[in-house]
């Protein structure tokens, strides 16, 4: 980017306070918190309630920055390198951590969560982490929250 392309006013009129800074959430430069190092995820928060079609992944990750500027839908291992930060308590979707078609230690990959997040019918079923911070899995007719992070 040339110096001096963004004007100050582009920067004061994009509200950011104290703590945040402008990212790019693949369409506008928005205020979010600034967190520093690698691998830092902070909770942003939960979206309403939703059934497993979702609109793809891609329209799971809106669904969190539209709710929370700056934030994506949390992978399974990313809330739980959150520890105490996370707020226990409820079961949200989740997206899965093994890439399709391959396998994890003593866990079979499903390739069709919700078929790819897209539906809302039985017998589709995804991954759920409950209220306890346990994995199963959940039929996609069931309303959960997305559990978002930046």
């Amino acid at each position: 980017m040339p110096s001096g392309s963004i004007s100050p006013s582009v920067i004061t009129g994009a509200n950011a306070v104290v703590g945040q800074v402008l990212k790019w959430n693949g369409t506008a430069w928005v205020p979010a918190p600034d967190y520093v190092g690698v691998g830092a995820h902070q909770f942003a928060g939960f979206t309403p309630q939703y059934t497993g079609n979702l609109g793809g992944i891609p329209g799971a990750q809106a669904k969190c920055a539209a709710a929370f500027p700056g934030s994506h839908w949390a992978r399974y291992n990313e809330i739980l390198s959150l520890g105490a930060s996370y707020p226990y308590g409820q079961n949200v979707w989740v997206l899965d951590e093994t890439p399709y078609g391959a396998q994890a230690a003593n866990q079979e990959q499903e390739p069709t969560d919700c078929a790819n997040w897209t539906s809302s019918t039985s017998p589709n079923t995804a991954m759920v982490m409950d209220y306890r911070g346990l994995t199963t899995t959940s039929n996609c007719s069931t309303q959960l929250p997305l559990a978002c992070i930046f």
